[in-house]
């Protein structure tokens, strides 16, 4: 077995047996709504949460990859009834091996009301 299959293991069984994973609603911007497993940090802290006259949430989701092959801004994640968006400076590769990359650390944000 080799390294990277056996990290492919691991996050497959971190997400599935995590009692801190949850299913959230994932829609590409130009693709259907699936469901993944995900681990959400309602706490995330983006300084940057005053944006041109308005003002935003974050939270930060990690992903699989193998549940979310390429995210980008524009992409939505709903977590508890709330329509979180990929911020544009949102995406980074968490977890990779090499060239592989296994889990995405995505920052979302919402927009607050008045």
């Amino acid at each position: 077995m080799t390294l990277a299959s056996m990290m492919g293991n691991d996050f497959d069984n971190t997400y599935s047996t995590s009692e801190h994973a949850e299913s959230v609603y994932y829609t590409p911007i130009n693709g259907l709504e699936v469901q993944i497993t995900a681990f959400v940090d309602r706490d995330y802290d983006n300084q940057d949460a005053y944006v041109r006259g308005e003002e935003f949430a974050y939270c930060l989701v990690r992903a699989r990859k193998s549940e979310v092959d390429d995210p980008k801004h524009g992409d939505t994640y709903t977590i508890d009834s709330e329509t979180w968006e990929v911020a544009p400076e949102g995406v980074s590769a968490l977890t990779r091996v090499g060239g592989t990359v296994y889990e995405w650390g995505i920052v979302c944000r919402r927009r607050e009301s008045g």
